[in-house]
């Protein structure tokens, strides 16, 4: 794949321009290849959030927006790369190669195995480009490429998968069984050839139905960014190294990073403390920890009192730092009479309103409450000691 210095040129220069503005530019440079290059621009802008260094790289090759939509960013790959390293890496479902080239830093050895053929040429070029050496591109199909290989030393091997997630009318799916390849048809296959399977699932996904279709998870890392679960990372072991399921969460932010881990048979057995009061400090877990099923542990290993059991809100006397999620104080509790209303809520006015635990839902009550989105004031509708209470309180600067 050849890109003459013209079009890169091009690329370069307008960039930041407006995608419509350069469709209708004239067309006066006869060695730019105009589709090619509007094309580049076009997906780079939509990419320059989540992939700012490989938007603004110019030398490398991006494919059409579809193929980049399931892309990793490169913060979550860089959180792979953090996290797993070994010999030799075989990415099953290389597609725009986000993931193992980040990966590819951890291993002595990167195989891609891609079944298009266009994403094979863009993975060569962006291979050379960035002056990468331990990574080889095969054109083939996961399944097909799974069973026909043969490896010296199946233990040194660790597959990379991120089975796609579009179906064919492009609908969004989350099951293990309607993605492509379907991990259990071939998982047999996979730890043959293998010993550690890296699975990279929807953030939709039901972690409890995953864990019993496959039993051989060892790990679990949920990657949250700005509180906003992106990914479920499942690390699977032909050889068990231990029986217990370890769940890593993680939240990833600018200015810091989040971190929680929790044992599976932890988080089973233990008992929850609830509130007898609520006054004080309130903390919501953040999203990873949310998704992760964590509600227990998380409570009691700060030492929280549940607002309720089915409720994922917690109190403290004491203002926790260090609390992996938002934490506020509390500066009034009442109930849903006229009068409790009348009181402590001005209509008309700004709230950042959430519902747990409670009969209705945010908009229906926002409505009945008669206030607007936003401000510096937090509203948490919810049960405790069953009875529907609102709480009230403030964000607490971090």
């Amino acid at each position: 794949m050849k890109i003459n210095p013209e079009t890169l040129g091009f690329i370069k220069t307008y960039l930041n321009h407006s995608i419509h503005e350069l469709v209708l530019k004239k067309r006066d440079q006869p060695f730019v290849d105009y589709p090619f290059a509007l094309q580049q621009i076009q997906v780079r802008q939509k990419a320059k959030h989540k992939l700012p260094e490989w938007s603004s790289n110019i030398q490398l090759v991006f494919p059409p927006a579809l193929s980049l939509e399931q892309s990793s960013s490169e913060m979550t790959a860089a959180y792979k790369r953090n996290h797993f390293s070994g010999s030799v890496l075989v990415d099953l479902t290389a597609g725009f190669g986000v993931d193992g080239i980040h990966l590819s830093q951890k291993f002595s050895t990167t195989i891609f195995v891609e079944k298009q053929k266009e994403l094979c040429e863009v993975l060569e070029h962006n291979i050379e480009a960035l002056k990468i050496q331990n990574i080889s591109v095969i054109h083939q199909d996961a399944e097909n490429y799974l069973k026909n290989v043969e490896f010296p030393d199946p233990k040194n091997i660790t597959f990379y998968l991120d089975p796609a997630r579009r179906g064919k009318r492009g609908e969004k799916l989350f099951d293990i069984t309607d993605c492509e390849p379907n991990i259990l048809t071939i998982k047999e296959l996979l730890f043959q050839k293998g010993n550690c399977v890296i699975l990279k699932l929807s953030p939709m996904l039901d972690l409890k139905r995953l864990i019993l279709m496959i039993p051989e998870i060892r790990e679990i890392h949920i990657v949250a960014l700005q509180n906003e679960c992106k990914e479920v990372i499942a690390v699977c072991k032909k050889v068990m190294e231990q029986s217990d399921i370890i769940i890593h969460t993680s939240n990833i932010s600018i200015q810091k990073e989040e971190q929680f881990h929790f044992k599976l048979k932890e988080e089973m057995e233990e008992i929850p403390v609830i509130a007898s009061q609520l006054s004080g400090y309130l903390y919501e877990p953040n999203s990873a920890i949310m998704k992760s099923g964590g509600f227990k542990t998380i409570g009691n290993r700060y030492h929280l009192q549940k607002v309720d059991y089915h409720t994922h809100l917690y109190i403290s006397d004491t203002f926790i730092s260090n609390f992996p999620g938002r934490s506020f104080q509390i500066d009034a509790v009442f109930g849903m009479s006229k009068r409790e209303l009348k009181v402590h809520l001005q209509k008309g006015e700004a709230y950042n309103l959430s519902t747990r635990n409670f009969p209705m839902d945010t908009e229906t009550l926002k409505k009945k409450l008669q206030i607007k989105d936003g401000g510096e004031r937090y509203l948490f509708a919810t049960l405790w000691n069953q009875k529907h209470l609102l709480i009230l309180c403030h964000k607490c600067k971090e």
